[in-house]
């Protein structure tokens, strides 16, 4: 069954798709250092999870010659603009939820950028990839961490008198991550890195969060951005940080799946 937090994620990314290129700066910087990351290794079956435009997913084709990738989107629309941009008989897309996706295939590898955070039961979503991976297989993924939108959060908690919470004080931190995967997996890579984009104003950062579906389920409240608000919360941005900006906290993973775990 789909939780209410999922249909959100994919109004998000829906509503987002015909925009999503133009504001996933981040989610970009997050594809090249992914990719970097198992660039030297040799696979000849990939599963993408979560490809959303295309970032990973041309990196992939580019580096892994005649790989059979598949790329698995939770979003029927970020799906069949994936088909429309990307044509090779090596890519195969499908519209379904990667949290719980199952096709009876093993995998050499099985990545995803910036994706696991919108999953339900991340955990348990981690041990099923273990168990759809080749002897010798790897997962690596990025995944957004606590702390994004760090700086926008403390913003709406001083102009609103409150604290607030946001969709990345639930993400997982790297010691939990690190522990869940010390049983499926041989950590090879396990770090985090925080990327700063400035805006020219906040409305420009908000127009970025909604058009790249990084607002996940949102805030705790519901809050109207008027022109005071607007105004009153630069100021805070301008203050405490010298522009408007937004860090995005990334933890980064790769490990090869343990035998021991293989059914």
């Amino acid at each position: 069954m789909t939780s209410l937090n999922k249909y959100k994620i994919i109004r998000n990314f829906t509503r987002a798709a015909d925009k999503y290129e133009g504001h996933s700066g981040a989610q970009r910087e997050c594809a090249l250092k992914l990719n970097a990351m198992v660039a030297n290794d040799t696979f000849s079956s990939i599963l993408e999870i979560g490809p959303g435009t295309g970032h990973l997913t041309r990196l992939l084709l580019s580096v892994n010659g005649m790989a059979r990738i598949t790329a698995v989107d939770i979003s029927r629309r970020m799906a069949e603009n994936l088909a429309s941009d990307i044509v090779s008989p090596y890519l195969s897309i499908v519209n379904a939820d990667g949290e719980y996706f199952d096709n009876g295939e093993k995998y050499d590898l099985i990545i995803s950028n910036a994706a696991f955070q919108w999953f339900d039961d991340l955990y348990g979503a981690l041990d099923h990839y273990a168990n759809m991976l080749n002897e010798r297989g790897v997962l690596a993924f990025s995944i957004y961490a606590p702390g994004t939108f760090r700086e926008l959060k403390e913003a709406l908690s001083v102009i609103f008198g409150k604290p607030i919470s946001m969709s990345a004080d639930n993400f997982p931190s790297m010691n939990e991550l690190g522990r869940s995967l010390e049983e499926p997996f041989r950590k090879l890579v396990l770090e985090t890195a925080n990327i700063t984009v400035r805006y020219g104003s906040l409305r420009d950062l908000l127009c970025d969060i909604k058009n790249s579906g990084a607002q996940g389920p949102g805030t705790s409240g519901n809050f109207y951005f008027g022109k005071k608000a607007i105004n009153d919360m630069e100021k805070v941005f301008i203050e405490r940080y010298g522009s408007v900006l937004a860090t995005h906290s990334v933890i980064f993973f790769k490990g090869a799946v343990n035998d021991r775990k293989k059914p």
